[in-house]
């Protein structure tokens, strides 16, 4: 289970955690846009997690397979890239299997190694579930087809 946190912390995680998600953000637009340097430095240091806690095995499978599987495609190619911030990225992917206890488990799971990023499930009452739980630990979450 998720160690609840407290306001003091939850400030500074929020800060921390939106400069990351800012900078994973910056990075990702360098590389689409081919900004990105063939000869960049080597990824070095502690990986910044992120996560995908979906459904990979029941009815919203269609969705959110192609969609971890684009974010692992991303990942790669910002690694290769030099990371986020020197940092590689670490994509922790979560089957929910689209049931609401599962979901919330790998919300929690997720939470635990340290994500700083969730991108959510498309199933809509997992969602709903998941999101208040991110959400509590200060920890943005979006989903594949909108948030």
């Amino acid at each position: 289970m998720h160690t609840p946190i407290s306001p003091r912390s939850a400030t500074s995680t929020r800060r921390t955690t939106t400069g990351v998600a800012a900078a994973a953000a910056i990075a990702t637009f360098a590389l689409a846009s081919g900004a990105a340097s063939a000869s960049a430095p080597p990824v070095e240091g502690d990986p910044i997690v992120i996560a995908q806690v979906g459904d990979y095995s029941g009815d919203w499978s269609f969705y959110d397979v192609p969609f971890r599987d684009g974010m692992q495609i991303a990942v790669d190619e910002l690694n290769a890239a030099g990371g986020v911030l020197g940092r590689p990225l670490e994509l922790l992917t979560i089957d929910g299997r689209g049931d609401h206890a599962e979901t919330v488990r790998g919300t929690e799971e997720a939470l635990d190694a340290g994500a700083v990023f969730i991108s959510g499930t498309t199933a809509s009452g997992a969602w709903q579930a998941q999101a208040a739980v991110a959400c509590e630990a200060g920890v943005p979450i979006s989903t594949g087809d909108g948030s």
